[in-house]
């Protein structure tokens, strides 16, 4: 039996509810049919509320839940503005908002006009009195997932990049090792997911020695186009450039010392996007094996 509180009944004179129903995944590695599986758990659950005709607005996507402005949210803003919606539903609050901040202000202003919201696995219905305490806790369990999954992010990366692994982009004069080669120990110290190409390294030290003699970075890369040098397969338009020279020559890997965290980044809690600072002190790996010149140069 449906309690009156939990009735659903449409605002728009033709009878039909009009439900805007939220999907999400963070990341790329996720199968993208757990949208899908989502938006059809919130959908069962809304149809044993309300047995008439319903037009669902489904909106998916893969993005951070802590980004302000992703599509799916601006689109059901957009719905909510035309008030014809009656129910936003979801499997969770985090599929809505992962930011605490956000999730609080989509719900509030939701509610402000006249939409009500569901999550379902939170146990949040706006219909009930004791919604905002359900609100608080759903807020606070899906924002508790942020420091434990960076913590343990930031743990996984830091072993591997010590163990020879998190090689992002590969410059000239190196090449990235398939998990097998690196394993074999046949192109250096077993795990290392890096080698370097040996025949680059007379390119590498003209390169360096062209600087030392006054010669401009634009100089130095014309003189590779003309004669015929590729630039590395992480270069999209095959051409040297000024920029890429000074990039390459400001390497450190090019003296067998890699890095990581070269950059900061600090999550800016009003749009979830990353600030992103220069950091001082990377994280540092000395493999000599890499060194296509010597320190002192």
């Amino acid at each position: 039996m449906i309690s009156p509180v939990q009735r659903l009944i449409p605002k728009n004179p033709d009878q039909i509810l009009r439900v805007i129903v939220i999907g999400r995944i963070s990341t790329e590695h996720q199968d993208e049919g757990n949208i899908e599986a989502s938006q059809q758990f919130a959908t069962a659950h809304l149809r044993r509320l309300y047995e008439g005709p319903m037009e669902l607005f489904e909106l998916g996507e893969q993005a951070s839940g802590m980004l302000a402005d992703r599509d799916t949210m601006v689109r059901a803003e957009e719905l909510i503005d035309t008030g014809r919606i009656d129910v936003v539903i979801a499997e969770d609050g985090g599929r809505i908002y992962r930011n605490p901040r956000l999730l609080y202000s989509f719900v509030q202003d939701a509610v402000d006009r006249g939409v009500r919201v569901i999550c379902v696995a939170d146990g949040l219905d706006t219909a009930d009195d004791n919604w905002e305490l359900m609100l608080g806790t759903a807020a606070f369990r899906h924002g508790m997932t942020i420091p434990e999954t960076r913590r343990r992010v930031r743990r996984t990366a830091d072993h591997t990049f010590h163990n020879g692994g998190m090689v992002l982009k590969v410059r000239y004069g190196y090449r990235k090792l398939t998990k097998e080669e690196a394993a074999s120990g046949q192109f250096g110290p077993p795990g290392l997911r890096v080698a370097k190409v040996a025949e680059a390294t007379p390119i590498v030290q003209e390169m360096a020695e062209r600087v030392l003699r006054g010669q401009e970075y634009a100089a130095i890369a014309d003189w590779l186009n003309e004669e015929g040098i590729e630039t590395g397969s992480y270069v999209t338009s095959k051409k040297w450039t000024g920029r890429l020279v000074t990039d390459l020559l400001e390497d450190p890997q090019l003296s067998g010392i890699r890095t990581f965290r070269d950059l900061n980044c600090q999550k800016i809690f009003s749009t979830g996007k990353l600030k992103r600072t220069r950091n001082s002190v990377p994280e540092t790996d000395f493999r000599p094996e890499l060194a296509h010149l010597s320190e002192e140069v």
